[in-house]
């Protein structure tokens, strides 16, 4: 399971990569999510699902005052605009809405947002992780997916509940159905916190 402590050690470690700041504490990201809900940040309609940059980390690293919640499709669709760009795609009002409130989180000096406590924690006391290192880009191979794994393949097919062995079909090439390989992209999309599909992911044999 990615809880939301492996998520923010991998970020920091991202951030960390371009010299960036890395201050972003799993409990500042709790509250976050807490203060939206939930949602993703951009169309709070969806549940979030990934870790988003308002500018993006090798610009602003990861700190809580440029990170928020998102699902795979506002993600997708943010990538890595800034300014009149990101305005474009969502709006005058969401971009405004989401500076303002990072703005908050500046100005409480990091600290806990006063808009909501945190409800849940997901951090576990003794956690050692590895985050797995991949350039962000278009497209990728299942190949590159599988090499860059900082989790055994035991636990990925029990994430994904698949069996071992449908689990390796897939990365060996062999033919398997969309169902399966959608739940392995599922959890890798959670693994490396970005959005992976068939469509972006290239390597994987699916029946006709």
């Amino acid at each position: 399971m990615i809880t939301e402590h492996i998520r923010t050690q991998t970020h920091r470690s991202r951030a960390r990569s371009f010299g960036m700041p890395a201050t972003l504490s799993c409990e500042e990201w709790e509250q976050t999510i807490a203060d939206f809900n939930g949602l993703c940040a951009y169309c709070l309609n969806h549940p979030f699902q990934v870790l988003e940059h308002f500018v993006p980390v090798s610009v602003a690293g990861t700190t809580a005052t440029n990170c928020i919640p998102a699902c795979f499709q506002c993600n997708y669709k943010k990538s890595n605009l800034v300014g009149a760009a990101l305005v474009e795609i969502f709006g005058d009002a969401t971009i405004n809405r989401i500076s303002q409130y990072l703005k908050t989180r500046e100005s409480a000096g990091n600290t806990t947002s006063t808009l909501q406590q945190p409800r849940w924690s997901t951090r576990p006391k003794q956690t050692r992780y590895i985050a797995p290192r991949l350039e962000e880009k278009q497209q990728y191979s299942i190949q590159e997916l599988h090499e860059n794994l900082t989790i055994t393949l035991a636990d990925l097919a029990r994430a994904s509940e698949i069996t071992p062995k449908s689990l390796n079909r897939i990365l060996y090439g062999d033919r398997v159905t969309r169902n399966l390989a959608n739940k392995l992209l599922l959890v890798l999309s959670k693994v490396y916190d970005r959005p992976l599909t068939i469509k972006n992911v290239t390597g994987i044999n699916l029946y006709k």
